[in-house]
């Protein structure tokens, strides 16, 4: 990984990472008692073409993301990692953050995968994954209106699965362009094992 971190109360800034062989910033962190801090703030980063998901993140909780930008992730196996990971130890808020692939490039599975509850989006761009643009896996997320989901390229604009429950999405759906493979905008669950339940949805498409 260009950037490994497993601790807390960090900071980032006006950092570019480039031409990582596996994960571009690795983050991590499990305390959660009072003896331990939990925030970590990235702010002005961009990270730029990974082998695998441009940030891996499983913590610390309750981090600050502002102008966070991920081009180009899962280069070493196309449709596999994600432009962001959000583990099952993190949550954050996510403010102005935009994830892409370039038009030539491989895609990555999910632009976001959201593992851990309880993140907030703001003024978010999530486009140019395989499957799904965003992809939720857990609870009590909330995307206000501001943020945009552009068509997948053979997938998704949002996905809910597993135990998807209590999440608010609300922003702009956009259809896919000229040339482009159909996409289905929101799809609330695909296995049997999956129970999504008490999300309010409401967007404009």
């Amino acid at each position: 990984h260009c950037v490994a971190m497993f601790g807390d109360e960090f900071y980032f800034q006006n950092l570019s990472v480039t031409q990582a062989l596996n994960h571009g910033i690795k983050t991590e962190w499990y305390r959660g008692d009072s003896t331990f801090g939990m925030e970590s703030h990235y702010i002005n980063v961009r990270i730029d073409t990974c082998g695998w998901d441009c940030w891996n993140n499983n913590g610390p909780h309750d981090s600050v993301f502002f102008n966070v930008i991920c081009i180009d992730a899962s280069q070493a196996a196309e449709n596999t990692y994600n432009g962001i990971t959000v583990g099952p130890l993190a949550t954050g808020r996510f403010i102005g953050c935009h994830v892409w692939t370039r038009a030539a490039s491989k895609r990555c599975a999910w632009a976001i995968k959201i593992l851990g509850g309880s993140n907030e989006f703001v003024g978010c761009h999530f486009e140019g994954a395989w499957f799904g643009n965003v992809g939720i896996f857990s609870n009590n997320n909330v995307f206000d209106d501001s943020n945009r989901y552009y068509a997948a390229w053979n997938g998704f604009n949002i996905y809910l699965g597993e135990t998807a429950s209590l999440n608010v999405i609300k922003g702009y759906l956009e259809v896919p362009g000229e040339g482009r493979p159909a996409c289905k905008g929101i799809v609330l669950g695909g296995e049997p094992t999956d129970y999504v339940s008490g999300n309010i949805i409401d967007v404009a498409a």
